[in-house]
């Protein structure tokens, strides 16, 4: 998954940033979604100041101008986008 840009909704927290972990071990740029903005700057803070590559974004994927900005943020910012984790949701 080498430099591989992956894009985690929902990757905050819970399994979406357990999932986060798992690709920047496989060293994957991870972008990570969530609409907790203090949880996922803290995640992406904590891989960037391991030497990883990531990124956060707060978007809420219910709005689709939130989704298309983020996506074109992305290819902005990396290029490509290579791999999408479906993970966001709500607890009910």
């Amino acid at each position: 998954m080498k430099d591989k840009v992956v894009l985690i909704t929902g990757g905050a927290a819970g399994i979406g940033k357990a999932t986060a972990e798992a690709f920047v071990e496989e060293e994957a740029v991870v972008v990570i979604w969530d609409v907790n903005e203090e949880k996922g700057n803290e995640l992406a803070g904590s891989f960037l100041s391991s030497g990883k590559k990531s990124a956060f974004r707060k978007v809420d994927v219910t709005n689709l101008e939130d989704v298309e900005a983020g996506v074109a943020a992305i290819i902005d910012e990396f290029g490509k986008l290579d791999v999408l984790v479906n993970n966001a949701g709500i607890t009910m």
